[in-house]
């Protein structure tokens, strides 16, 4: 074999060890890019799915805040409009109270002098009668008098600014007793304290009850308010994090996508330049095929000679 025969098929093996390196080295990218391509799928799957599920936390938390705070508003209204109402009951009751508490005492003031002046004078001096009839109009202006008890005062009144003889007898029985007779001024002004007293206390029972329910409903209010305000505040920070978690899905899923779209153009690039190099190396041993037959040839041409 001629020199330039050897130098040839030297030629030949050099280039043949080149491309079976090279070609291995297209078969490793080519597997290290489709393991690339198959994570960053997997990884643009589960990315989507947290989006996805994130989304709707977010969804479900946003109608809990709308729903719980709407709780809130309303019973924080129904707590506001009943302790404005408390406190107009109290103040009535307080106002109220006071006027029975003033009439009780006119009551017995009036009590105590009607009975002073007839163990005294049995209401013959006309001074006497002039201080009942002081502390009769007194209890006139008393709100807290009823209609009825008013009618029988003021008839009293009259009655007392009028005849005297006539209402000493109708305020006093026989000479010598101290004792009210039925349908006399004192009994009308017993009957007219006791039923006072019994208002008041009736007053305030009521008001303690009132005071009591308030305090019971305002105490649900409150706690209820508290809890929802707990659930709100929880509803808010699922939120927080479900809209935080989402934010990070997304820009994890926008940078896998491009590194994706990345790998899948350099496994067509990788492919593409391994098939060219391949086609170029196999023309190139065709070709050097054909010069070595034509080298050999022209060889024993000259032996022949």
């Amino acid at each position: 074999m001629s020199s330039l025969q050897q130098k040839v098929l030297k030629e030949g093996e050099a280039e043949q060890k080149a491309y079976e390196k090279f070609a291995e080295w297209c078969k490793d990218e080519a597997v290290s890019k489709q393991y690339e391509i198959e994570t960053g799928e997997g990884k643009v799957e589960s990315l989507s799915a947290t989006i996805e599920k994130e989304t709707a936390t977010i969804s479900v938390e946003e109608s809990k805040i709308g729903d719980v705070a709407k709780k809130i508003a309303v019973n924080t209204k129904d707590l506001t409009a009943a302790t404005e109402i408390r406190k107009k009951d109290n103040a009535d009751f307080s106002v109220a109270d006071a006027d029975l508490a003033e009439t009780i005492d006119m009551l017995s003031r009036a009590i105590g002098i009607i009975e002073k002046n007839m163990r005294a004078t049995g209401f013959v001096q006309g001074k006497m009668n002039k201080e009942v009839v002081t502390a009769l109009n007194a209890l006139l202006q008393a709100s807290s008098i009823s209609a009825g008890d008013r009618s029988q005062l003021t008839a009293l009144v009259q009655q007392a600014q009028g005849d005297d003889d006539d209402f000493l007898q109708s305020a006093a029985p026989a000479p010598k007793a101290y004792e009210s007779q039925s349908g006399g001024i004192l009994d009308i002004l017993e009957d007219m304290k006791e039923k006072a007293v019994a208002m008041k206390n009736d007053g305030v029972k009521a008001e303690m009850n009132a005071k009591h329910s308030f305090e019971m409903l305002k105490q649900s209010l409150e706690n209820t308010i508290a809890q929802d305000n707990k659930e709100l505040t929880e509803a808010k920070a699922v939120k927080a994090g479900a809209e935080e978690a989402k934010a990070i899905a997304e820009g994890d899923l926008s940078m896998t996508t491009k590194d994706l779209a990345a790998a899948n153009n350099a496994l067509a690039t990788t492919h593409g330049d391994c098939l060219t190099v391949a086609a170029d190396h196999e023309a190139t041993v065709t070709a050097r095929a054909e010069e070595l037959k034509v080298k050999i040839g022209r060889a024993s041409c000259r032996e022949r000679v």
